[in-house]
């Protein structure tokens, strides 16, 4: 009598801690994208985890306030003495701190605690606000540039998102890596002063390809003289303010004044400029402002690069306090897998955008989410 085939006990199944460390490595960098919570979380798991998370927590960073910012040079500074930490994607922005300073100024509570208990809210506290603000500016203008150097030479993707409450950021000499920038916020110091200069400075950004510049009041004869392999330029919330910048985009286009392309003209290095003006204040009150605003827009229209050029002047829009700060973070969260909404997108995508960051308090500050204060760096 033939016997039943004996069957193999079930496999149990192998505790993740066993795993081959090539593959949690794998599964970690998947992981930690978020800018900082997931490395942390896996960090805090086992002493097995913490040593595998060691290199890879640090290639996806957030950093949202000042408190951030400090907490994070602590935690680098001692990772490092353990191992080579490359960070490679940086968000970094300054404007929950640059609100803090306007409330304080309004004579609101700050949403950081930065006063400790601040008393009742009895109006304005000029007294107050000033050496806050000098305060914090001194500060991040001493952290922010470190941070920059100590970072710059494996960054790919970098966010930053500056207040106007503070002054400008000194940026380091290269960031050799880097291919795509996002800055919104006052103009950036660059290193070697003028690039008129004889000799000019070098490049700060030799590989950089997407350049996107929030601000209203933008110049970018800095900007593509350190940026001198960018194809993809994209400049959003401009005004008429913006004196110089027709002129200047006219150059960079390789468009000669007062005269038609050359049909054989050389191409310019861009494929694609997409310029998105900032809609024009009420015309009841300021008539003179919205002529001047049309009359830039216009300009804007009118540019006729070469052929292969895409220049798109989208349809100027009004957007809340606060929403840069938050369209800028998601965006950067997309391009650290794909491609961020700046370019992929059209009219459409920027409505839909706008509607979904438009539930902001006067602040702009999400009235459905609670505010982080946690610190992933610890």
């Amino acid at each position: 009598m033939a016997h039943p085939p004996v069957t193999p006990p079930p496999s149990l199944p192998m505790p993740v801690h066993r795993l081959p460390v090539e593959l949690l490595e794998n599964i970690f960098s998947y992981a930690c994208m978020g800018g900082g919570s997931t490395g942390r979380s896996l960090s805090l798991v086992s002493a097995h985890f913490r040593e595998v998370a060691r290199p890879i927590r640090f290639r996806c960073v957030s950093l949202s306030s000042l408190r951030h910012i400090k907490s994070f040079l602590a935690c680098l500074t001692r990772e490092r003495s353990h191992t080579k930490v490359r960070v490679r994607h940086l968000f970094l922005s300054t404007w929950r701190d640059g609100e803090d300073v306007v409330r304080i100024r309004t004579g609101r509570v700050p949403r950081s605690g930065i006063l400790g208990n601040p008393g009742p809210r009895d109006g304005p506290r000029w007294s107050v606000w000033m050496p806050v603000q000098e305060a914090l500016d001194r500060e991040l203008s001493h952290l922010i540039p470190f941070l920059l150097r100590a970072i710059a030479s494996n960054l790919c993707t970098l966010s930053i998102v500056h207040s106007w409450e503070f002054g400008a950021i000194q940026l380091p000499e290269s960031f050799p890596l880097l291919r795509q920038f996002t800055f919104c916020g006052p103009a950036p110091m660059f290193p070697g002063g003028c690039p008129r200069l004889r000799p000019p400075p070098s490049p700060c950004f030799p590989s950089l390809q997407h350049l996107h510049i929030v601000c209203g009041t933008v110049s970018i004869e800095f900007w593509l003289h350190h940026s001198p392999a960018v194809t993809h330029l994209r400049l959003s919330d401009l005004n008429c303010a913006s004196g110089t910048l027709v002129e200047e985009l006219r150059c960079s286009l390789g468009i000669p004044l007062g005269r038609p392309l050359p049909e054989r003209s050389s191409r310019p290095p861009f494929a694609h400029v997409r310029l998105q003006p900032r809609a024009a204040v009420s015309p009841e009150y300021y008539q003179t402002s919205t002529v001047e605003h049309n009359t830039f827009v216009e300009h804007l229209k009118s540019l006729r690069p070469h052929p292969s050029v895409r220049v798109e002047v989208m349809r100027d829009r009004h957007y809340r306090d606060g929403y840069w700060d938050l369209r800028i973070h998601r965006d950067w969260q997309d391009g650290v897998v794909s491609s961020p909404g700046w370019w992929v997108g059209g009219e459409e995508l920027e409505e839909e955008e706008n509607e979904l960051y438009s539930n902001l308090d006067g602040d702009g500050h999400n009235l459905e989410t609670p505010e982080k204060t946690i610190t992933f760096w610890v």
